[in-house]
């Protein structure tokens, strides 16, 4: 079966949007880029991104925040996040003994959102845990699963109830796995072809329960996150972005003028009174400039596999130094701006119309080059 697929596929450098003929809208600010209030955008449940100290900063921010798998948080702190409403990471094994072997004494009163953070979405045993599961809680259990590189894999996710879906193998900023092992599936096409398995789904029985779709690693930039929505994606995840923003979990690194690094909080840095933020990346400490660093990375690093307290494996994972570009608030705002911006050349008023709404279309590198000059 090492036969060669000749069908070319695509990642999100390869394909732009088209505009709509004509658009009704009169205003960007007629568009409304927030699904329930947030913007379709989970965080990637890293440690150096998210922490318990600032969730609520993302929820503020109108991110939703997925609190990582870590040793300073238990399996049974995370499992109180997770009923309050929140998204909290489990192992594959904790969910198993929470949600399937002690499923009689876990009780949830309203509803619980886990997120199953495994490297390998396509075992069978996670569909078999997952099915049991939702048999016991039914909509209670809000499960998202993942993470996939095979559209086919969509039905076995539809056939066990998981209600998200994670798309993407090796495409973030701190994983190496593609790069080392070769599996890999290019994003847009991933998302577009993920996509046809669900309208196969649905076209068979209407009334269907999919899994909503989030397209996993691989964003650079504002315009990736709109294609990944535009190629059919419910919710964008990301990592390394906000792993560049001063109030991402890992420590501040400041640089000071004598050569040696000065480690701060970054949420604490940004409520002191000698701390200005005049944006765009730049910082000032007592009116002089400042520049931060932050260590970023791939839960399958050492430092990842650290902060889970598991066994050291081979490393999947890699840790990098980025130089802090902003904050959250900003990225956000922005990020909403040129959500809206799409959306009215779009002729969409409302995000969860966009898919329908959008042509997209493979571009030439030189087509990507004249657009993108920085």
């Amino acid at each position: 079966m090492g036969y060669i697929e000749t069908e070319l596929k695509y990642s999100y450098n390869d394909v732009s949007i088209v505009p709509s003929p004509i658009s009704t809208l009169k205003h960007r600010a007629e568009a409304n880029p927030f699904k329930n209030g947030m913007l379709p955008i989970f965080t990637a449940p890293m440690t150096s991104v998210v922490n318990a100290d600032n969730i609520t900063m993302y929820e503020d921010n109108k991110i939703i925040p997925i609190l990582p798998r870590n040793i300073k948080y238990d399996a049974f702190t995370r499992f109180e996040f997770a009923c309050q409403g929140r998204w909290a990471a489990f192992s594959f094994d904790e969910f198993e003994e929470i949600f399937c072997k002690n499923k009689a004494k876990t009780k949830i009163e309203d509803k619980a959102f886990v997120l199953i953070d495994m490297a390998n979405g396509h075992m069978a045993n996670l569909f078999e845990r997952v099915r049991e599961a939702k048999a016991h809680y039914g909509d209670k259990l809000v499960v998202m699963i993942g993470n996939i590189a095979n559209p086919e894999t969509y039905y076995h996710a539809t056939k066990c109830g998981a209600d998200y879906v994670r798309l993407n193998i090796g495409g973030g900023d701190g994983c190496v796995t593609s790069t080392n092992s070769g599996i890999n599936y290019p994003i847009a096409s991933l998302i577009s072809d993920t996509v046809k398995e669900r309208e196969k789904i649905l076209f068979g029985n209407p009334h269907a329960k999919c899994p909503y779709i989030v397209a996993d690693g691989g964003i650079r930039d504002f315009c990736d996150v709109i294609k990944a929505l535009c190629l059919g994606a419910d919710f964008v995840m990301i990592g390394g972005i906000f792993g560049r923003k001063m109030e991402s979990a890992s420590p501040c690194l400041e640089l000071a003028m004598d050569g040696k690094t000065i480690e701060h909080n970054g949420m604490q840095l940004m409520m002191q009174d000698n701390f200005e933020y005049k944006g765009n990346g730049r910082f000032l400490i007592d009116g002089k400039d400042a520049r931060f660093m932050k260590k970023f990375y791939g839960m399958a690093s050492k430092f990842g596999q650290q902060d889970m307290g598991v066994a050291e494996k081979v490393e999947e994972g890699i840790a990098k130094l980025f130089v802090v570009d902003g904050t959250v608030e900003e990225w956000s705002k922005k990020m909403a701006h040129f959500l809206r911006s799409a959306m009215s050349y779009l002729n969409c008023y409302d995000i969860n119309d966009i898919f329908k709404l959008s042509k997209v279309i493979v571009v030439t590198t030189n087509a990507y080059n004249c657009i993108n000059r920085n």
